[in-house]
């Protein structure tokens, strides 16, 4: 729906809504994200897929945001998931920062894991973009990226960024 020049998203609003620290059951979002699915392709005036903002709630806020909900359908770790498969291109835009949804990811804590892995494959460059990764981190997802996302992750990671094995100049 239009509504003047802005477009109004279910979802957008229980995203948001939930980065304010007001409750709603996860399984809501992921039946809004059921019934509109079109809406996880809604870009707010911040340049901010559903999934830039998803990714930028810090872990420390994922056991508040779920409450007292209980089961694996009500647990807020999945929404990521459910976005990251609903739109995978997602990953590859850069919000009006200059974030991609990986770094933001880093940056708000998500420990490795499948959705970390969806992410790195959907767009792998956008790991060079991220500033917060020293030698020691980059070869750890390398490694993590060659068990767990496949050699095609791999090689468009070192492909992306040529000079990623040179040898440090003493």
């Amino acid at each position: 729906q239009q509504h003047g020049t802005k477009a109004l998203s279910l979802l957008k609003a229980c995203v948001v809504l939930h980065r304010q620290n007001i409750r709603l059951d996860p399984m809501f979002i992921r039946q809004v994200i059921h019934v509109y699915p079109e809406e996880v392709k809604l870009v707010d005036e911040e340049g901010n897929y559903p999934l830039h903002i998803e990714a930028s709630i810090p872990i420390e806020k994922m056991a508040l945001l779920d409450g007292d909900c209980t089961g694996s359908g009500h647990r807020r770790m999945g929404i990521l998931r459910i976005l990251l498969e609903a739109y995978p291109a997602a990953c590859s835009f850069r919000n009006k920062e200059n974030h991609f949804p990986l770094g933001l990811m880093i940056q708000a804590g998500r420990v490795w894991g499948h959705t970390i892995a969806v992410a790195l494959q959907a767009f792998p460059p956008a790991l060079h973009w991220y500033k917060g990764l020293d030698d020691r981190f980059s070869a750890i997802l390398l490694e993590k990226a060659s068990k767990e996302c496949g050699a095609d992750t791999l090689f468009a990671l070192i492909k992306s960024r040529p000079g990623l094995f040179e040898a440090a100049s003493c």
